[in-house]
């Protein structure tokens, strides 16, 4: 199956030899010469990770020339079109083949897609795709998506994904039910949420956390009147409240039909409905917000983040150990109010390295732990050897630089530099025979870098993060089930 990437580099390796242009050249040229100021900052990050791995790949000073259309293409991803002297080198290979009725015609295309006359020479029309402000998702940059022979996603991805402010769910037939484990959290998570209580979930990473507790909430909210206003989700990571989102998606079209999501983060802003019947306010549905988004709209005193928190019936706080302060003052603000909503908590982690942080997380959330199994409160551990030999959770191996039979230049007590990061991951997967590997790093610059490293050693490897679009995400998990990736 060709890839986007090899195909990329096909082309772009296709496109030097139909310009009988010496590779390496072009490339010192390029990214090494800071005459044009619009690409210094993208010509700067190839040369920082070429810097960074080639040790590693057991390079020396250069690229060999046969590895340049694959690094380059590796480094820009969906926004290679984005840096001009790429998008001008594919154009002027294109208009190079210009006895081609097909390509006279896309080329027609081309000059109406940028503004062009038909009778501008080929000079001034690459010139023109050179110096063009890259708009994604236009039509000029659809164009000439097209006319290089690129799918469409390098001209639309590289953009920000336009997430809808807020979504409404329509029925469905059914959902998969919960396993008994998480059943009995949602038993014990919804009494906490009627007596309008405390409570920290603790589960493991896989354990389904955001699940059972989003079935527990719609749960309580379409069985009673008692719920007025609606429910605060609170992420610490955009990632984590699109997730959180994705599952209210998921579940109120089953049970909660027509209830709105809103998004509040990274500047989205939603109509929120508020309701006023003459003795009670609230509004209704579901606002799923950062962190930081509803720090700083309370900091400044916005009166939307204002009426969410002082309407709200529920607030979950997803992995509350972070920010633990602002968290404390934000609950001590909500349980102020005379109908105070249910505070919930989530984390994997309960036992928290300082001891005071453990404290004052159980006594926030008034010393109410629930946990996978009953009487497992005190043994959080216990919780997830059992589920571990359920194979719900994979089996942990602890490994050493000894098992590896590597050397790492990292400190014990600092994280892994990205050459280390490297070999440890092509070692694991020697060593245990693995067709995919799922790797998680330390920010998304590190995967970044890992995921082009080991894609010019020759491992297929795709990275991941929040802001990761829906439809590439998805492709991206798919390769992987189907083991057709190997990172």
């Amino acid at each position: 199956m060709t890839t986007d990437l090899s195909l990329a580099t096909q082309i772009l390796e296709s496109s030097f030899q139909e310009l009988k242009i010496e590779v390496k050249d072009w490339y010192e040229s390029t990214v090494y010469d800071g005459s044009n100021s619009a690409n210094n900052e993208t010509s700067e990050f190839i040369r920082a990770q070429f810097g960074k791995m080639k040790w590693g790949l057991g390079w020396s000073r250069y690229i060999p020339p046969q590895q340049i259309a694959k690094f380059v293409c590796s480094c820009l991803g969906y926004d290679l079109l984005r840096y001009s002297p790429v998008r001008s080198l594919l154009i002027e290979s294109f208009l190079n083949k210009n006895n081609d009725e097909e390509i006279n015609s896309q080329r027609l295309s081309l000059c109406d897609a940028l503004g062009a006359s038909t009778h501008i020479s080929d000079v001034e029309l690459v010139k023109q795709v050179r110096e063009m402000s890259w708009r994604p998702s236009s039509r000029s940059a659809i164009t000439i998506c097209q006319a290089i022979g690129l799918p469409t996603r390098f001209a639309v991805v590289g953009s920000s994904e336009n997430l809808e402010p807020v979504l409404v769910a329509n029925p469905v037939e059914r959902i998969y039910p919960l396993l008994d484990f998480q059943e009995y959290v949602k038993t014990e998570l919804t009494s906490v949420i009627e007596a309008r209580g405390r409570s920290m979930v603790c589960m493991p990473t896989g354990a389904g956390k955001t699940r059972t507790t989003v079935e527990a909430l719609l749960e309580c909210f379409s069985s009673s009147s008692a719920f007025e206003g609606g429910i605060l989700w609170i992420a610490d990571r955009q990632e984590l409240c699109e997730q959180a989102v994705q599952t209210f998606y998921r579940l109120t079209m089953f049970l909660a039909p027509g209830t709105p999501i809103y998004r509040l983060w990274g500047g989205m802003n939603p109509e929120i409905e508020f309701t006023f019947d003459g003795i009670n306010s609230g509004f209704s549905g579901i606002v799923v917000t950062s962190t930081q988004q509803l720090r700083s709209r309370l900091k400044n005193r916005d009166l939307n983040a204002i009426k969410i928190r002082e309407l709200c019936d529920v607030i979950i706080i997803d992995e509350a150990h972070r920010n633990l302060d602002w968290c404390i003052h934000c609950i001590n603000e909500s349980v102020r109010r005379s109908d105070y909503p249910a505070v919930v908590g989530l984390t994997a982690t309960p036992r928290r390295r300082v001891r005071n942080e453990t404290t004052e997380l159980a006594r926030i959330f008034g010393e109410n732990m629930i946990s996978p199994l009953p009487n497992s409160q005190d043994e959080f551990n216990s919780a997830i050897e059992l589920l571990t030999n359920r194979r719900i959770l994979a089996k942990r191996i602890d490994v050493t630089t000894h098992d590896l039979e590597i050397e790492l230049q990292t400190d014990y007590n600092s994280p892994l530099n990205l050459n280390d990061a490297y070999f440890v991951s092509i070692k694991m997967r020697e060593k245990y025979n693995l067709k995919s590997v799922l790797i998680f790093t330390e920010s998304v610059e590190q995967s970044k870098s890992l995921t082009l490293m080991l894609n010019m050693a020759g491992y297929s490897s795709k990275h991941i993060d929040g802001s990761t679009p829906a439809t590439q995400r998805k492709r991206v998990i798919d390769e992987f089930r189907e083991n057709s990736l190997q990172f």
